[in-house]
């Protein structure tokens, strides 16, 4: 039997991962974390939609044309995440933890919207990123241990 619909396509820069890149991510995360980890990293997970108004608040107008937002049905103007820094201050400052140094890692899907004629238009619009923030101690001491870590 045929169907009578045109197949769904995939949106532009939205890819499909496939057993072999899911397995090759897995790993490198894995070996990441445990690295972060050894540094005294914790893992943080912040929810994939947040209020437009934490984005926009860290990053201004440079980002604000890349976000996927829209209203949710409650009101609110959210968007899919961006990136992942500002929701990690979000979630240390609800926490109580801007009273002392904390160290958090993260990963997980972000979302960038691009037009094909944008100077990033060929990029893919949601990819994962992993990271480490380090919250509370002088900048040049945070700095190093951050750039030791990426060495």
């Amino acid at each position: 039997m045929t169907s009578q619909y045109e197949p769904v396509q995939r949106l532009p820069n939205m890819l499909d991962a496939g057993p072999n890149e899911l397995a090759a991510r897995d790993a490198a995360t894995a070996k990441l974390r445990d690295l972060f980890g050894l540094r005294g990293y914790d893992r943080a997970e912040t929810p994939i939609l947040e209020q437009t108004e934490l984005y926009i608040r860290k990053s201004g107008g440079g980002l604000s044309s890349r976000l996927y937002d829209f209203s949710e049905p409650g009101g609110l103007d959210v968007s899919l995440r961006p990136e992942f820094t500002s929701a990690i201050l979000r979630h240390a400052a609800d926490n109580g933890s801007t009273l002392r140094s904390v160290r958090l890692m993260y990963d997980g899907p972000v979302f960038r919207y691009a037009d094909p004629e944008d100077e990033d238009g060929d990029k893919t619009r949601q990819f994962t990123q992993l990271g480490a923030e380090l919250i509370g101690p002088p900048a040049p001491s945070a700095d190093g241990e951050i750039i030791a870590m990426a060495l």
